[in-house]
């Protein structure tokens, strides 16, 4: 069942419209217009006054379509029950918009989203006037695939901040909970970057130095055979494989990779390896040898869904035959060179019950497999994966850091993915990525980069740290992805220690890996953030600076283990018991 039909439900499922909790369905016609000038925040189509006779009807939920990259808006007005100025929470609810949006509520911007797969909401009452009529204005930017207002948007009320937050998703069982994942470290290898020889053996040789840093599963990036046709710079993309059953040869051998695997299991660590099902490149064997397995365009050639991925075809998931021969791949890497699970290329580009399919022939060789989708839809929690991406958490800490957000909408961000999906599921934490800019690049200050680090190793889900982000390689991603560019090491300014350290307190701390989580009220909310891990009366205390300024912290209720007074961007973490 989609989110959609999961918050229709819901809200079904109200009490009586006049007494009850408010539970307004906003789905229907709204008005739309394009944008491809990009002029709508200059001329303030937000504004209350605005004409939008002329305007367009686009149905919510609802999208542009695969092709329509670019801006568009959409506007509806509404009248507010009276009695949501006295209900206890009250929120204007999107289920997602894609990719991201800017909500503009009676002409003031109230909200950013950042991530497609993740719901957002927002207490519209500080936005009204004497009046219960509120204008609705969204902004969404669309960056490939389909673009819009995508899932239902609806307005509740509730007795808690949580319940508001709350989707049907959240009672629903998992297979694996934050219980059998939670003591995860992940490491992102790029392989050719990770050292100057860019091979296994080299990477084998630095194993002992990854486990002391503090890590225990290694995630690396494709290890396959890369095209020529199309490819991207001199040595091209990892993510355009020729060969699904090939090692490159820059890397290695098939026996060296044998040899990493088992060096990797006698330190006591996990390797997975990146599955990239949904294309190959455009002179792989697949395509050269049955070319009815592929997507094709109007002309009837193999074409990617994502213009922008010009190095790759796609796979045609309508083709059960593609299906079969997918989990075939998957299953060869675990039996014949006994790996222990995979992280997913673009999940939702392939259908839900391939992954189960997959999933479950995985475990037939070898269980406990753990799994992981590049996506942060919480639907994977039902579709095989034991944890998916938290973009919500590392795109709110980027506009933090940029004046665009402040810790307010961190503890909305995060309030978000604890209670808009399974309880106690996984979420990978990351402060960047093989797809992300280094934050060395655009961070003002070392503090900077810790406080967000401390959210990634201390907040529910498991931390990842990416090939160099321990030595705060600032290296441009563009320019280092698709040539060999090995990782400057030298570490200038001594962030190993740092990164070891927070590992460290995070093994320490069981609670800080499996333990649950509440927030505790502090005040400037604007700037501070504190929440606390716990397992039963075993508690940790992280208290984190998000602004540039000091802050003098007020709580609701008083706590020995929360400082008074903090400099900008430093954190604390303390256990008591």
């Amino acid at each position: 069942m989609s989110l959609h039909a999961l918050l229709m439900m819901f809200c079904l499922m109200s009490a009586n419209a006049d007494t009850g909790p408010i539970s307004l369905i906003l789905d229907g016609d709204w008005k739309f217009r394009r944008d491809p000038q990009n002029v709508g925040l200059k001329e303030n189509w937000q504004r209350t006054d605005l004409d939008d006779s002329s305007w367009d009807i686009m149905k919510v939920p609802g999208d542009w379509g695969k092709d329509a990259d670019g801006v568009g808006w959409y506007r509806k007005r509404i009248t507010v029950p009276e009695r949501a100025r006295t209900a206890a929470n009250v929120a204007l609810l999107f289920g997602s918009a894609d990719d991201r949006a800017e909500l503009f509520l009676n002409g003031r911007l109230a909200r950013r989203s950042r991530s497609w797969s993740t719901p957002f909401l927002v207490d519209p009452r500080p936005f009204m006037g004497a009046d219960d009529s509120l204008l609705i204005a969204v902004r969404v930017e669309d960056i490939g695939g389909p673009g819009g207002i995508v899932e239902s948007v609806s307005l509740r009320s509730a007795d808690t901040l949580e319940d508001l937050y709350k989707t049907p998703l959240y009672d629903q069982r998992i297979p694996h909970t934050l219980d059998d994942t939670g003591g995860i470290v992940l490491y992102s290898v790029y392989t050719r970057n990770f050292s100057q020889e860019g091979t296994f053996n080299a990477l084998r040789a630095r194993l002992p130095e990854l486990k002391a840093l503090g890590v225990n599963t290694l995630w690396l990036l494709p290890i396959h055979e890369i095209g020529i046709e199309k490819r991207k710079g001199p040595d091209g993309s990892p993510y355009a494989i020729k060969d699904y059953y090939s090692i490159s040869h820059d890397l290695g051998t098939k026996e060296d990779f044998k040899a990493l695997v088992k060096a990797t299991h006698d330190q006591g660590m996990k390797i997975l390896i990146d599955s990239v099902m949904n294309h190959t490149s455009p002179d792989s064997t697949w395509a050269a040898e049955h070319p009815e397995w592929f997507s094709r365009d109007e002309q009837g050639k193999p074409k990617p869904d994502v213009a922008e991925w010009s190095d790759v075809v796609d796979l045609d998931w309508n083709n059960k035959v593609v299906w079969e021969e997918a989990t075939k791949v998957m299953e060869y890497w675990v039996r014949e060179f006994d790996i222990d699970g995979y992280r997913c290329d673009v999940a939702d580009m392939m259908p839900a019950a391939f992954w189960l399919q997959a999933r479950a022939r995985l475990d037939a060789i070898k269980p406990g497999i753990v799994m992981l989708a590049e996506s942060g839809n919480s639907s994977h929690f039902f579709n095989g994966f034991d944890i998916i991406y938290s973009d919500g958490v590392r795109d709110v800490m980027h506009e933090i850091v940029n004046g665009n957000a402040t810790a307010d909408d961190m503890r909305q961000e995060i309030y978000n993915q604890l209670y808009s999906q399974p309880r106690r599921s996984t979420r990978m934490l990351f402060v960047e990525n093989h797809d992300k800019p280094r934050v060395m690049n655009f961070l003002k200050s070392r503090a900077q980069v810790e406080a967000l680090a401390v959210l990634t190793a201390t907040l529910p889900g498991v931390p990842l740290v990416y090939t160099g982000t321990e030595v705060g390689a600032n290296a441009d991603r563009d320019a280092t992805f698709f040539v060999k560019s090995p990782v400057d090491w030298s570490d200038p300014q001594q962030m190993r220690p740092f990164w070891g350290d927070l590992l460290a307190r995070r093994a320490k701390h069981r609670a800080l890996q499996t333990g649950e989580f509440r927030f505790v009220e502090a005040e400037p909310a604007d700037r501070v953030l504190v929440y606390e891990r716990f397992i039963g009366n075993y508690v940790v205390t992280i208290s984190v600076n998000l602004s540039n300024e000091p802050a003098t912290l007020k709580l609701k209720k008083p706590n020995p283990e929360v400082p008074n007074t903090m400099l900008p961007w430093e954190w604390k973490i303390n256990a008591s018991h």
